[in-house]
């Protein structure tokens, strides 16, 4: 599980802990906007994570319905992780430099365990 900040400003933005619901996804769009339909215009996520590297690759992520869906992804992958397996993707991230969040996808794919 990890965080990210939702935020049109440089402001902390409204938080959201991931994976989350469409509802909760809402819920902080509509902190944000006043209303809970995604904007055209586009918010910036910040990601918070315990995992080394992460929060250095995905730093003010643009935005857009289907990137929030692909982090939800991601965090939904990487919430079984224990401290060693979340050490060890760290280090598959240095590695690799993602630099789309399909390339993400393609990391957390990997056989850590090996």
């Amino acid at each position: 599980m990890f965080k990210i900040y939702l935020s049109r400003t440089v402001s902390p933005g409204v938080g959201i802990s991931l994976p989350a619901t469409i509802e909760e996804m809402r819920e902080a769009y509509s902190l944000l906007n006043g209303t809970d339909i995604v904007p055209l215009e586009t918010a910036t996520a910040y990601v918070e994570s315990s995992i080394p590297n992460l929060r250095q690759y995905l730093y003010e992520v643009p935005v857009t319905e289907k990137r929030l869906e692909e982090l939800n992804y991601l965090a939904y992958r990487v919430k079984w992780m224990d401290s060693q397996d979340e050490a060890v993707f760290g280090t598959v991230i240095e590695m690799m430099k993602p630099e789309t969040l399909q390339d993400w996808t393609y990391v957390n794919t990997l056989d850590t365990k090996s």
